[in-house]
């Protein structure tokens, strides 16, 4: 479901650069989840479809970014480097097997996954991680998952936020794929501090035991695909798959929208679960 002017006008929601990062979750999205597809198609005539990444009127109405966005979005695709380096260094750190992302989180597209992610867009982060399932489907060293499981927020988080941008892009990947998603197989024990502008090794530190295992009988012997939204040092991923390791799992391997390794750690705005 592509994002429109109308997510802004009755969910609250805003996009592109300069959307505050304290956005709070509105009640009633449930409510509003039921009414929208009804009238969506009239809606859409109205109050046209908007870029995730700059909020002006897409041409096509499935897209997540206009064009000119598009093209000034890093894509991963040719980047075999840094896509390699990115899995070297999470083999090495926690054991992930393999990682994959559409972009590096440059660009527009740190203002399409902060749109996601603090904008309220629920129905946007469902369409970028339909995106981020064909890409994965179409990749020639695909890694076969037997369940998706999305990085878990702490629930004072989840309460702020109103929803968990991973498990949504994660419902996104589980549409295409058709491998099912456990959103509490595990969860995540201490609302650790954000990861803005620590380095590595402090990140690793911050969220170390950060997240418990709470069905183990679900991942035991099962490859798992964890699923965020950005990975810039690999902290989180990482720490979630030496959780689901050590209860049983038998191999993960990660997934996300865009991706940072290889690079200085990037600041984010505060409330993030990416690291």
């Amino acid at each position: 479901m592509p994002v429109r002017l109308y997510d802004q006008l009755v969910g609250g929601a805003q996009v592109g650069p300069g959307s505050p990062t304290g956005f709070r979750a509105r009640k009633g999205s449930r409510i509003r989840s039921l009414v929208r597809p009804a009238i969506a198609p009239l809606l859409d005539f109205l109050l046209p479809p908007c870029c995730l990444a700059c909020g002006n009127r897409l041409a096509v109405s499935d897209a997540l970014m206009c064009a000119p966005c598009m093209r000034r979005a890093p894509g991963l695709d040719d980047d075999v480097v840094a896509l390699q380096r990115a899995r070297t260094h999470l083999r090495t750190e926690s054991g992930i097997e393999d990682v994959n992302a559409l972009w590096h989180f440059e660009g527009p597209v740190r203002d399409l996954v902060h749109s996601i992610k603090y904008g309220g867009l629920w129905s946007a982060a469902e369409a970028a991680g339909e995106r981020l399932g064909h890409h994965l489907e179409r990749a020639p060293d695909r890694w076969l998952p037997d369940l998706i499981i999305p990085v878990p927020l702490h629930p004072a988080r989840l309460r702020e936020r109103g929803y968990n941008q991973s498990a949504c892009i994660a419902r996104g990947v589980s549409r295409i794929s058709g491998v099912p998603v456990c959103e509490n197989a595990a969860v995540r024990t201490r609302d650790t501090a954000t990861q803005t502008s620590l380095d590595h090794l402090r990140r690793r530190k911050n969220v170390a035991g950060a997240f418990r295992v709470r069905r183990p009988e679900i991942i035991r012997d099962a490859r798992v695909l964890i699923v965020d939204d950005v990975v810039t040092t690999g902290a989180t991923v990482g720490a979630l798959a030496q959780a689901l390791l050590q209860s049983g799992c038998r191999a993960c391997a990660a997934a996300c929208l865009a991706i940072a390794l290889g690079d200085a750690a990037q600041p984010e705005p505060p409330g993030g679960s990416g690291g």
